[in-house]
């Protein structure tokens, strides 16, 4: 009777170990919060021309999850989610992200967007008033030709004419 006892005891007690380990499977450390997520750039600097791009790494615990659609990038000054892992502006000035990848939230990460440097030329300083003479604008924004990309405005106190070719 002790024996059948023991075996009954020893079979209980097999089963309830194995009942608690099996209930640990890969799929449940997949759920797991990790401990650290970390956002990164390509580049810290951009002009704010709307064209140039910055891509976002995100890291957890050591392992690249950019591709994972649950590692968000937040832009904070919108307070808006980026819909892929880029981004690029109009504004100039200072813009900040942060990660969150399962309720975890990176530290937050900087980017400059430097404004873009219009310089208008003209090839000539002086102009006759005879009706014949003219002068011939020029347009860069960064150093690239935008001549053609601008608008010109002739202001005499509050009217404002555009000037044509």
């Amino acid at each position: 009777m002790n024996l059948g006892k023991n075996v009954l005891g020893l079979f209980c007690l097999l089963f309830v170990f194995f009942a608690l380990f099996s209930g640990c499977s890969e799929s449940d450390k997949a759920e797991e919060k990790p401990q650290s997520v970390i956002l990164s750039v390509d580049k810290e600097l951009l002009k704010s021309d709307g064209n140039e791009i910055v891509t976002f790494s995100i890291v957890a615990d050591g392992k690249d999850i950019s591709l994972d659609n649950e590692a968000e990038v937040i832009y904070k000054e919108e307070n808006l989610t980026l819909s892929g892992k880029t981004f690029s502006t109009n504004i100039s000035g200072t813009h900040t992200f942060h990660a969150i990848y399962k309720g975890v939230v990176s530290p937050d990460v900087q980017i400059k967007a430097m404004p873009i440097v219009l310089v208008l030329s003209v090839d000539t300083t002086s102009l006759k008033a005879n009706g014949k003479s003219s002068i011939t604008f020029s347009a860069t924004a960064d150093d690239k030709n935008v001549t053609g990309d601008v608008e010109l405005f002739y202001k005499n106190g509050d009217v404002e004419t555009i000037l044509e070719d």
